[in-house]
């Protein structure tokens, strides 16, 4: 996902992933991802968690500890902005403590770099350069109990989720009028179709039709399309799977320096 210069972020076209792609997290945002979709996971000994992980489902895919790491090695290396999503909570987090202790972690790890939501005062509107300024470049989202520590970190991004496994059923929804991006908040669209957790483990190479990258494959040859030509007007954040095989990230510049021509 790629910014906007001065424009607000639920104007922008963004790229945006989860932890489902063939690459590292640094290699995502390297590639131009600015948008991660992250679902947390813990386990558990005696008391509360002990280890973080990154999940797909009840599957675990990735500690944590190296999300963070390649976020911190990303922004300590470039001046970019990234907003970290974090939903869902698939597994271990079961009451407000477990929220408090890893909202606690990601403040430990990630202090240095957060732009604190009681900074913005104008919200999702405030101006990219606040944030160059005071050289705190990343905002963490966070979709479950963020009124336990609403200063630091933003409300939930909305997600718009089609939830289907046919192409044609994705362009219908992704067309639909109620899907057009929101004022108040960045939208994502989830431009992929729906996959089971065995495929999710099993199909990453396109070994068969069905599998996650064949489709990811065959998507990279239209999604580009319908977003140059139908939905450009409302495209916000977008995800796909497999960045590379999609063609995206080349799109998401052209429009937001379209849009930032349209702008002056």
């Amino acid at each position: 996902m790629f910014f906007q210069f001065f424009i607000n972020f639920s104007k922008q076209f963004l790229t945006q992933t989860r932890y489902f792609q063939d690459t590292s997290i640094f290699e995502q945002l390297e590639s131009g991802v600015r948008f991660l979709d992250i679902r947390p996971a813990c386990t558990k000994i005696l008391g509360p968690c002990s280890t973080y992980y990154v999940n797909h489902g009840p599957v675990k895919m990735v500690p944590m500890s190296q999300v963070i790491h390649d976020i911190d090695l990303f922004l300590n290396i470039t001046k970019e902005i990234v907003i970290f999503s974090v939903k869902q909570f698939p597994s271990g987090f079961d009451n407000e403590n477990d929220h408090r202790h890893f909202m606690h972690y990601l403040k430990k790890k990630l202090s240095h770099h957060i732009y604190q939501h009681s900074s913005a005062k104008r919200g999702w509107a405030t101006p990219l350069s606040k944030y160059w300024l005071k050289n705190k470049r990343l905002i963490i989202s966070y979709t479950s109990m963020d009124y336990l520590d609403s200063a630091t970190f933003w409300p939930g991004i909305e997600q718009r989720w089609c939830n289907c496994r046919e192409f044609p059923t994705l362009h219908d929804f992704l067309r639909s009028p109620a899907k057009w991006n929101s004022t108040v908040v960045p939208v994502a669209d989830m431009a992929e179709l729906t996959h089971n957790v065995g495929s999710v483990v099993t199909d990453l190479t396109p070994l068969t039709d069905n599998s996650i990258r064949a489709w990811a494959d065959e998507a990279g040859g239209f999604i580009p399309k319908w977003y140059h030509e139908e939905f450009n007007s409302s495209a916000n954040i977008v995800a796909v799977d497999f960045l590379h095989a999609s063609g995206i990230v080349d799109l998401a510049i052209w429009w937001n320096e379209k849009r930032a021509q349209w702008s002056r």
